[in-house]
């Protein structure tokens, strides 16, 4: 799958309507959607797929045909990671893609494959990546991002419902962050994903992640505890010309947890209260990291 690496803005189409996609269906209920289609025959699938939403629903009741149909297929359709109608309904190559990243790789690896797909569906339909990068704000709201929306020609009934889903989808694959009711821009994340990886050692990663920790730190007036969304920022930044994702970021963090690495050892340590964008290790939910040396 091959994205532009710069968005053109010329190109931003002038003829027909330019609109944000409705996307229904929380992105966290896509990896198991796709399984479902893949493993099922069509009319145990959409009931599978109703009796998972309903499962899901916060409310405990959703009717079969929004589970199904406003909610899965719609969203799968915008998306494009399913093809054909009806008994024939199938996931498209990108949706294969996408489950076998899942099953094969797990969800952070799911996610980096969903993030390219994002991509490429903003720029064709939605611009919203482009009008949030207009906003010049790395904290940015809605308000903003639909100002910048206006200012670019593109124009949307019900803007406002669709794009607080659009943004949720952002957030899914760490395009943005939230931050305290506002966005945090992650302008790293999507230039990475245009690049690719160039893959570097674990040695090569934990050097620059520990010369990251040192200038976090001396900030920190002494604490030795650096909050992971802060550190995984500054790594990915300098790895930005490498295509350094937070995807990769917590994978190579994972990889050395409990390890020595030239004499020193990685401490993760749990929040104390509900911390977002943490890091998860089997059953475990980190959200602070510390690097001592023996």
């Amino acid at each position: 799958m091959t994205l532009p690496t710069v968005l053109d803005v010329g190109s931003i189409r002038s003829v027909g309507t330019i609109s944000i996609p409705a996307v229904k269906l929380n992105p966290k209920d896509v990896p198991h959607v796709l399984k479902i289609i893949k493993l099922e025959e069509p009319a145990v699938a959409r009931e599978k797929i109703h009796q998972h939403l309903l499962a899901e629903s916060p409310t405990g009741s959703i009717s079969f045909r929004n589970a199904v149909y406003a909610l899965s297929f719609h969203t799968l359709r915008v998306l494009r990671l399913v093809e054909g109608k009806g008994d024939k309904l199938r996931l498209s190559v990108d949706g294969q893609i996408l489950l076998n990243a899942y099953v094969n790789k797990g969800i952070d690896s799911f996610k980096k494959e969903m993030a390219k797909i994002v991509a490429r569906v903003d720029r064709e339909n939605a611009n919203v990546l482009e009008s949030i990068k207009r906003t010049g704000n790395e904290v940015f709201d809605a308000p903003e991002v639909e100002r910048q929306l206006i200012n670019m020609g593109i124009d949307s009934p019900s803007r406002g419902s669709k794009l607080t889903k659009w943004l949720r989808l952002l957030q899914y694959v760490r395009f943005i962050d939230r931050i305290d009711g506002d966005y945090k821009y992650n302008e790293y994340q999507v230039m990475a994903i245009d690049r690719g990886l160039e893959r570097i050692s674990t040695k090569a990663f934990f050097k620059i992640l520990k010369n990251s920790y040192d200038i976090l730190r001396r900030s920190r007036r002494g604490n030795p505890y650096i909050p992971i969304p802060e550190i995984e920022d500054s790594v990915c930044r300098k790895l930005l010309d490498q295509g350094f994702t937070t995807f990769d970021f917590r994978n190579y963090l994972r990889q050395l947890y409990n390890k020595k690495i030239d004499g020193y050892q990685i401490y993760l340590s749990k929040p104390g209260a509900r911390e977002a964008n943490g890091l998860r290790i089997n059953d475990s939910y980190y959200y602070y990291i510390a690097i001592f040396g023996e």
